[in-house]
């Protein structure tokens, strides 16, 4: 999975490097009794990291 983005970069600061970390997996939003938004994975962890 490749994902892309286009930070906003002031010129007035020269060269600027830009890092961000972000945390991505596979699954659906829904709406729990309360109304509030939760995320539910589809994808299983695998049990070990090699």
């Amino acid at each position: 999975m490749t994902l892309a983005y286009n930070p906003p970069i002031d010129q007035n600061y020269g060269s600027q490097y830009c890092r961000t970390n972000i945390d991505v997996s596979f699954g659906t939003y829904k709406h729990n009794k309360k109304g509030e938004l939760k995320f539910s994975g589809q994808v299983p962890l695998e049990e070990e990291w090699s």
